[in-house]
This record gives C-alpha cells, sequence and structure tokens, in this order.
C-alpha cells in the first residue's frame, strides 16, 4: 500500500470530478440526480481533504490495514528526550508565532515547518512501504504535536492575506 501521493496529480483528479458533480452544475436537473451530485460531491471533498493532509491520509491508511486501532489514542513510546525535543521545538515555533509581525516571517514560518515535517512524511512512507504499522504509528502522533502550529500559521496566512500551498 503506498502512502506517498503525487499531489499535483490529486488536485488535478479533484477538479475534473468536481467539474462533472458540482452541485451547481444540476440545478435543473431531477432530485435524484441533484442529491447524486451533492452526496457524490461531498464524497469527493471528503476523500480530498483527507488524502491531501499527510496525518490524515496515514490514519486512514492504518484504518484500513488494522480498524481495531482506529479508534485507540496514538502515543509514540520513544525517548524521553526525543519528547523533550519536539515539545521545545514546539514551544519555540510558537514563540515565534507571537512574535510575527510581518507577511515574509509566517512565509518564512510555515517553510521551516514544511522542512521539519518532510522527514516525517519520508518516515511514515518507509513505514508504510515496509509494513511497519506501529512504526507508522509512532510517526503520526509525533506529526500531531505539530498539528496545532500549523493551524496557527494558517490563521496568519488569512490575518495577512497570504496563499498557503
Amino acid at each position: 500500500m503506498d502512502y506517498r501521493i503525487d499531489m499535483r496529480e490529486l488536485t488535478k483528479n479533484f477538479r475534473q470530478n468536481m467539474r462533472k458533480l458540482h452541485p451547481d452544475l444540476f440545478t435543473m436537473k431531477s432530485d435524484v440526480e441533484k442529491k447524486y451530485s451533492a452526496d457524490q460531491s461531498s464524497l469527493i471533498n471528503k476523500a480530498y481533504d483527507v488524502l491531501k493532509n499527510p496525518i490524515k491520509r496515514g490514519e486512514y491508511l492504518l484504518n484500513l490495514i488494522e480498524p481495531k486501532h482506529a479508534s485507540e489514542i496514538i502515543e509514540f513510546h520513544e525517548s524521553d528526550s526525543e519528547k523533550k525535543q519536539i515539545l521545545m521545538e514546539i514551544l519555540e515555533l510558537n514563540e515565534i508565532i507571537d512574535e510575527i509581525k510581518l507577511p515574509k516571517e509566517v512565509a518564512e514560518l510555515a517553510q521551516r515547518l514544511e522542512e521539519i515535517m518532510k522527514p516525517f512524511e519520508d518516515d511514515l512512507e518507509k513505514a508504510f512501504n515496509s509494513k511497519d504499522y506501529n512504526q507508522a504509528y509512532s510517526v503520526i502522533s509525533k506529526m500531531k504535536y505539530f498539528k496545532n502550529v500549523e493551524e496557527r500559521i494558517k490563521d496568519l496566512q488569512l490575518k495577512f492575506n497570504i496563499e498557503n500551498s
């Protein structure tokens, strides 16, 4: 099962499907066709949301493989020093966010977070490729620690009217 996906291809396919099934295209159709369009476009939107997000995609794949663990809270069992290092990095990022005053600083921080997350995504891909699902759970857990930072950066991008990648 492949974890890595081509984001350009995903977006292209999403847009193609939405051009065919968007509810606005079905306003003059029968109620059955309108419902079908609404249901399918909703499903496509949900799938796109899951597939474009590395954490959600990993959790979805793990749920397909090991559904019994899907509802469990995943906590990584690494050394205390690794947990401390991650938490210190998050603290530092949050302090930077608190001090941001310029759009350029938001863009730089977004790039920094992307650079932090890339090795996790690579590790997650390796875990799936080697079928080491315990490792996949562990990596996803680590990635979740950075989710709040990512949300704060998105809020700043909105505030400064910056288009996020």
